[in-house]
């Protein structure tokens, strides 16, 4: 179990509330990236989980094909296998994507939408349509030079725009675990027919080293959502694994 820089969770415990969290990881990534949150969740006395997108992680082999729907369907089946209400559902950068699909099928699950440095679309837009001509250019040519429609990007991309906070043994651990990316799923454009009016709660979380999505580019992601709650956290991208204790402390108070 991963042991916290602080252990003293006793305030974090004191306000916790029964409903369980979901997280859902960004571009690249997998459950696994949440594992020190969830462990702090734990510890403060919270159910906590995280699932692997179909392509990534433990389901990396499913990366040929893969589509946004398919996504939707991994966390909305979760959701419902394990009967879970009252759900506070976590989306990473590309994972907001997800959570708003989701959040028109499942709302009557959901307690409170958290958005942690995540796009935001609007119907009929896709994540690669809000990047930079020269980044959609470069990821459709590493996707039509693959053999499954992915995109393996170089390693130092992650080290300077996601992880410029982490430690040396935080990129030894995470580094490795990094997937390639479904093409599919941040190319082809969302169908959003209730979303943001889904009556759900939502928090939109910057984090403020962020290089990925900057902060800017952050509040005008909140700024698509009706009267999110919006909040600033101390460090970068992928704050999950460089401070897991400010995001599960943050997360903690949304109560």
């Amino acid at each position: 179990m991963f042991r916290s820089r602080n252990n003293d969770v006793s305030a974090w415990a004191a306000m916790a509330e029964s409903k369980p969290f979901l997280f859902v990881h960004g571009a690249c990534h997998g459950a696994w990236c949440w594992e020190r949150v969830l462990d702090l969740l734990r510890v403060a006395g919270r159910d906590a989980y995280a699932i692997d997108l179909p392509g990534h992680g433990a389901r990396a082999a499913e990366a040929a094909g893969a589509r946004l729907p398919d996504y939707t369907r991994a966390v909305v089946g979760f959701i419902e296998e394990l009967d879970l209400r009252g759900v506070v559902l976590v989306g990473h950068s590309m994972g907001g994507i997800v959570l708003q699909t989701a959040a028109e099928q499942a709302a009557e699950r959901l307690a409170h939408l958290v958005f942690l440095a995540a796009y935001v679309l609007q119907d009929g837009e896709s994540l690669m349509g809000l990047s930079r001509p020269e980044t959609q250019r470069q990821w459709a040519e590493l996707a039509a030079a693959s053999a499954n429609q992915t995109v393996t990007l170089p390693t130092e991309l992650p080290i300077v725009r996601w992880m410029n906070r982490c430690e040396r043994a935080d990129l030894a651990w995470a580094l490795p675990r990094l997937t390639p990316q479904p093409w599919l799923p941040v190319s082809e454009p969302v169908t959003l027919r209730r979303f943001p009016d889904v009556g759900l709660p939502m928090t939109y979380l910057v984090c403020s080293d962020d290089r990925g999505l900057t902060p800017e580019r952050c509040r005008r992601y909140a700024a698509r959502l009706p009267h999110a709650r919006l909040r600033t956290l101390d460090g970068d991208h992928d704050i999950m694994i460089s401070n897991p204790q400010a995001l599960a402390a943050a997360l903690l108070e949304l109560g």
